[in-house]
């Protein structure tokens, strides 16, 4: 029988504030790493809530009590999720800020974090991240900003209402790879530009506001992130012919 433990944190203070990313729980089996992101932030990387083929990860920041003191933290919470104790009931709650119930007064529930044999402890839960989906819709802007900028790798469908809008590539990882599926879009094309032109380059080619314009014949975009300041970037037509994407001007 497959051991089933799972892991919370809530990063809010008050009940009455809860929202999407506040407070969230996780399988433990899908925790892929730990790391330390700071003097005094451990990071714990999750499987992705909402994407299945894409490398994208949800993360949770833990804030330490003490400085430089991650592996004690990191210790602490593998020994809970091993936990063989006949009286585990596969629930760990590794940290929770909350001090206000529902409608209720300020200290009307306390502060929990996971503590152990270790002297490094948990402080707060910092910031929860849950990766947005990879086959969520991705709009051209004037500016490539809010619905052009493209969250990570994965699987986008995307549209245009003017040639002239942009859709931007996420910063760029080694190994990223990012699919951008305009076979619905009929019309209209779109112009594709990296986060950073000046310094990340589209090709081998990169400059102020340098873009590539993806036609309206082109329907799928293949860009794979090479380096940290390099994307290599393809297109297919309609009847599946594969090429680069013109060259960015």
């Amino acid at each position: 029988m497959e051991k089933n433990v799972w892991l919370y944190f809530n990063t809010v203070a008050d009940d009455d504030n809860v929202s999407a990313t506040s407070n969230c729980c996780f399988p433990a089996k899908n925790l892929v790493g730990m790391t330390p992101t700071g003097n005094s932030v451990t990071t714990l990387q999750f499987k992705s809530m909402k994407n299945v083929t894409a490398a994208a990860t949800d993360t949770v920041a833990l804030n330490l009590g003490t400085a430089n003191t991650h592996l004690d933290v990191m210790k602490t919470i593998t020994r809970a999720i091993n936990n063989t104790r006949p009286t585990f009931d596969g629930f760990v709650t590794v940290a929770d800020d909350l001090t206000t119930i529902v409608g209720g007064a300020a200290g009307t529930a306390t502060t929990e974090y996971l503590s152990g044999q270790e002297a490094g402890k948990i402080a707060t839960c910092g910031a929860i991240d849950v990766a947005v989906a990879s086959n969520s819709a991705i709009t051209a802007t004037a500016t490539g900003a809010t619905t052009g900028t493209v969250p990570g790798g994965g699987f986008y469908t995307t549209d245009s209402a003017n040639a002239n809008h942009i859709v931007i590539l996420p910063a760029p990882v080694p190994g990223t790879m990012v699919y951008l599926n305009s076979i619905g879009e009929t019309g209209q094309a779109y112009e594709l530009r990296t986060s950073a032109p000046g310094t990340v380059l589209l090709n081998n080619v990169g400059g102020g506001t340098e873009e590539s314009v993806i036609a309206a014949t082109d329907v799928l975009v293949q860009a794979i992130c090479v380096s940290a300041t390099a994307w290599i970037v393809n297109v297919y037509d309609r009847l599946g012919n594969f090429d680069h994407v013109p060259v960015a001007d």
